[in-house]
Order: structure tokens, then sequence, then C-alpha cells
């Protein structure tokens, strides 16, 4: 049975359903006064006099005109029908959504380009709602309508089947969003299945990474077609299909079960992805004074200098692993890389430590620091042709048995060690130092 299109919805005239859910439906129409087309979001009659529901969908409206974003849906009016029901007036995404268009393409015509190229747009999206402290909680393929014109999609041009040229993304639907600026992170289960993180789905605190979690796991189901919890072995699939294993290091971070271990925010999120799969290009050699000595402590054996050559390979491998964003905690050896473990040691220390095969790479040093203090960290390396220390400002040291770093500002700080075996294989560990005032 076709269903009846109202003529008219407040001054605008209906042309078309283009789709209904639980909670609304949306239709096509004609703004007469502009002569343009626009789409037009009307609560359904029997939630009309909900109180909450209603409330949410014009707080709805409110939100979307607080952002401005190519990538985010405009609102333009918001008005009531002769029988009670709350409508807003939105941009016309004349191309479906992301769902649907991915539904539709084979599963082997989605490649990294396209992948990256919808996580620009994303990324440009969550970021402009999360200026404004509105997390969305409800990143899905379904909320990204498709609309081929208007301003050029966020970031450079990507070559790809998944979206066309001229093609953008908007993000809709934040009948679900949180604005933080009005109320609390606090949450009861929201969202939908399999693009919910794990503090949406029960009373939960969220804030902006929540979106990063949802985010993540749309990347991963535009390319499998299937969410990373209905496939526990995606990340093993995504690396059969050829992609970096860096890139897989930076989805695992954004699909940490702890939001603190994730990306902090949308613009963070895309950089390490960016930089995970378009490493820079390897610098020149440096002269050998350049590499910054370190003190042996009293008494312990001192690595003797090596050729310029060696030097040159070990920082050229610093540099490719801070491009790739890989110095937290990964290696090279398969898409999970090698298990890292923590062992609380005395007076406030703690060894971080990882293996592969013979070679095993560990850090030593405080917990915590106070500004001005000197913090001494001591490498233990067995198996390892050379290591290089990464300070927190990027500063490198070359096969140093310790080095000492004086903090400059309170908060946290990471150190990196790599270790390098003579067969290429590299096992990096981090430890996260934190500095108080003193």
């Amino acid at each position: 049975m076709t269903r009846q299109l109202p003529p008219r919805i407040g001054r605008y005239e209906v042309l078309d359903l283009i789709g209904t859910g639980a909670f609304a439906s949306v239709y096509r129409a004609r703004d007469e006064r502009l002569d343009a087309e626009v789409a037009v979001k009307v609560l359904a009659e029997n939630h009309s006099f909900d109180a909450d529901l209603r409330e949410r969908f014009i707080t709805e409206g409110h939100l979307l005109r607080r952002v401005d974003s190519p990538h985010v849906v405009k609102v333009f009016d918001l008005g009531e029908t002769d029988a009670g029901q709350p409508f807003l007036v939105l941009d016309l995404a004349g191309g479906g959504d992301l769902g649907a268009r991915r539904r539709s393409m084979p599963a082997d015509r989605v490649g990294l380009d396209d992948v990256l190229g919808v996580a620009e747009q994303v990324a440009a999206a969550l970021g402009a709602l999360h200026a404004e402290r509105v997390v969305h909680r409800d990143v899905t393929p379904g909320n990204l309508l498709i609309r081929s014109s208007g301003p050029p999609p966020a970031g450079r041009a990507r070559s790809g089947s998944l979206l066309g040229p001229g093609e953008r993304l908007l993000l809709a639907d934040l009948g679900l969003s949180k604005d933080l600026a009005r109320a609390s992170g606090l949450t009861l289960g929201a969202g939908t299945v399999g693009f919910a993180p794990p503090e949406q789905r029960g009373g939960a605190w969220i804030d902006p990474r929540a979106d990063i979690w949802s985010a993540s796991a749309l990347l991963v189901w535009l390319v499998l077609g299937r969410h990373p919890d209905e496939d526990p072995r995606w990340a093993e699939q995504l690396a059969g299909l050829g992609w970096p294993t860096p890139a897989l290091a930076e989805l695992r971070r954004g699909l940490a079960i702890e939001a603190d271990h994730r990306h902090p925010d949308a613009e963070s999120w895309m950089g390490a992805l960016q930089t995970a799969t378009e490493p820079p290009p390897l610098p020149a050699p440096v002269p050998e004074a350049a590499a910054p000595e370190a003190t042996a402590p009293e008494g312990a054996p001192v690595r003797p200098r090596r050729r310029l050559a060696t030097l040159a390979a070990a920082l050229v491998i610093v540099v490719a692993l801070i491009g790739v964003g890989w110095w937290a905690g990964r290696a090279t050896s398969g898409p999970d890389g090698p298990e890292i473990s923590t062992e609380d040691l005395s007076e406030g220390r703690v060894r971080v430590a990882s293996s592969d095969g013979p070679l095993r790479v560990a850090l030593v040093g405080p917990e915590r620091a106070a500004v001005d203090e000197t913090a001494t960290f001591s490498a233990e390396v067995d198996g390892a042709v050379r290591w290089v220390w990464i300070a927190p400002d990027g500063q490198t040291y070359v096969d140093a048995p310790t080095v000492d770093l004086r903090p400059t500002s309170p908060g946290s700080a990471r150190v990196a060690l790599i270790g390098t075996a003579a067969d290429g294989t590299v096992v990096t560990v981090e430890h996260r130092i934190e500095i108080s005032r003193g």
C-alpha cells in the first residue's frame, strides 16, 4: 500500500518521501520562496507529545545551527505542522547514505584511498561538532549522507570508487547527540550496535573520544562489511588486503576499550592515519657529530662509536617510525606486534620490556618526576646491533646506555626506546612519565 504524502509541511511543498524511521520521516520538498529543494524531517505523530522526544528533536535543530561545517548537515528552518508535529528543514543530500552506497558495491572495490577519503571528511565533521562541545554518539554509515554539490570535501582529492568526483559527506541525525556545554557526560545505553563504543553501552561518562571509536569502527566496516565486534580478526584481514601495519596500529588505538588510550581528538586521529599510510621521505645522512652523546654511569661498559653509515641508518629508522606514529609500543613483526610487559620496581621505577625472537628491549625509568628534576632512564638490550632513544622533544640518542632528561613543565611525557636486530627486526617500548610542579 502506497503511503499518501501530505501536500505541504508548513510552507514547503512535499515532493517525495525519502525515508521513515522509528521516530521521524524525511521528505523531499520545495521551498517556493527560494525555489530550492530541501529535506524536511518531521517527528512522528505518536512521539510529538512525548515531552522528552519532542525536546530532543528540537534540540537537534538548535545544535545543527551552532555548527558551521560543509560536512555537517545544515538546518534552515524549524517549525510545527497543524497537527503539532515539530519539523526541521535541512540540506537535501540526493546521493543517499554511505551505508547504502557501500552495500551496492562489490566487497573488493573499497580500497585504502576510499577509506582515507571518508576518514578526512568524517574527521572534519567531528572536529566541528567537538569544537562546540557536542558528542554525536551515533556515527554510522546510515548517518553519513552523500551530497553531490557545494564546497569541495576536506583534504585533497583522492581517487576511489566509494565517493565520486564532487561528492561530499554530510554527518546527520544529532538526535542522540550529547551537548557537554549544557549537560554532563554521563550517558545511558545509546547508539547503534557495532558502532557504539564500550562506554556508551551502559551508564558511563563520555567525551569526544567516544566518536573516535565509532569513526574507527566505521572504517573497518567500510572495508570488510562487518564492524570490529563482529570479526575479532579484522586486523589480520586488513593486513591481508595490504594495509600497512602502522595504519592497523592507529585503528587499534582508535578502537581501544579505554577512552584514555585513544586519540585525543578528531584532528589527531586523522593526522595519525595519514602519517601511518604515507611515510615521509627518508632524510639525508647526518654528520656523526650531530648525534648527542650520552654519559654512561661510572663502571658501566660504554658501547664503541659505530661507523657513520650505521648511525645514519639508525636515525633513518627513528624518523620513519616517528613519521608513521609507530613508537607507541608497536613493532614490525606482524600485525599485532610483540607483547609489552610492565614491571614495577622499587623506589617508584618501572621496567617496560618487549621481545621478538632473540631481540629483547627494556626501558627502566621513574614513573614520576618533578619540573627541573633530572630523570634518568636506562636501556637493557639483548640481540640488538643498535638502539635509539627518542626523548619527549623528539631528540634522539643513539646507542646510549642511559639518558638524563630534565622536564620543564608539568603534565605527562613519553620516552621511547627502539632496538634493531641484524636481520632488520625492530622492537619498540614506550614509557609515559608524569611530571608534577615539584
